[in-house]
Parts: C-alpha cells; structure tokens; sequence
C-alpha cells in the first residue's frame, strides 16, 4: 500500500486508468486535467473506501476536485498523511465546483 494518501490516488490512476504518471500533480483537476468523468471520479473514490476501509462523506465528495483535494480528505480517514504540500492541503470550498451530480444520473 502507499505510504500516503497522494501516492495512493496516483498509483490508482496510473495503474488502473492508465494516466502518465508525469501528467499527475497536486493541483491536477480529476475532469478538467486528467480527463475523469463526475462518474470515474466517484468509483475511484468508492475503490478508496473499500480498499482503505474508510467512509467518505457526501459532502466531501462533492468538494474534492484536485488530486492534493482528495488526498487532504482521504489522508485522516485512512490514518495516513496526505502527502501534499500546504499550500495545497485541503478540499475545495469552491462554489464553482466541476464535480456536476448530473452527469453521474445521465439526465
């Protein structure tokens, strides 16, 4: 397993998704950058509750939108450190949010 949460979602990204793993940052946006659907972004981080044995709640979900974003959540769930930086430490709180529960719908 990875020693930190930013590892695991990289190792998780390049092995399964197949993204470079030079393309993978801190600030680097799951759909935007990296070119996840809103519903790559929810199975992947279904995959981390079940292989970290942690419960993401929902509105942290919704909030996580870069890779060090997701990390910062999943890190004190999982009682592992995030692995990023603090500039870059923490979800979101953006109101302008790309994560779009619609398109997981398909409505």
């Amino acid at each position: 397993m990875a020693e930190t949460a930013y590892e695991y979602i990289c190792s998780v990204l390049s092995e399964r998704r197949g993204t470079p793993a030079e393309q993978l940052r801190e600030d680097s946006r799951f759909i935007e950058d990296i070119g996840l659907s809103s519903l790559d972004v929810v199975v992947l981080l279904s995959d981390a509750e079940d292989e970290l044995g942690i419960t993401v709640p929902d509105e942290n979900i919704l909030s996580m939108k870069t890779i060090a974003g997701a990390a910062s959540v999943i890190a004190p769930l999982a009682g592992i450190p995030s692995g990023v930086s603090e500039q870059e430490d923490g979800a979101e709180n953006s109101s302008e949010s790309s994560f779009d529960t619609e398109d997981v719908s398909g409505d």
